[in-house]
């Protein structure tokens, strides 16, 4: 089995519930966002959000699969997802 190629994607980052964690918002390019919980060392930003803060950051994902321009991504595991689908 081939291994997953390692990147980055910009991402809006602030605290999680727990101080070894981070909340992700993600914006697709359809114009949805999705949010998720992840460990805060697969998180790169330039300073550690504040309480109630937002900061500009990077995430570290995995790449899955690419095809026709659009890739299929694994977030940093364990993870929570929260989002509005279109179904």
């Amino acid at each position: 089995m081939a291994s997953k190629k390692e990147l980055t994607l910009k991402v809006k980052v602030s605290r999680g519930l727990f101080a070894n964690e981070r909340r992700i918002s993600l914006e697709l390019p359809d114009g949805r966002t999705i949010a998720a919980f992840v460990d805060k060392r697969d998180v790169i930003v330039d300073r550690d959000p504040q309480a109630g803060e937002e900061v500009k950051g990077r995430v570290k994902v995995s790449m899955v699969e690419k095809k026709n321009g659009t890739a299929l991504v694994d977030l940093p595991q364990p993870r929570r997802l929260s989002g509005k689908s279109g179904c």
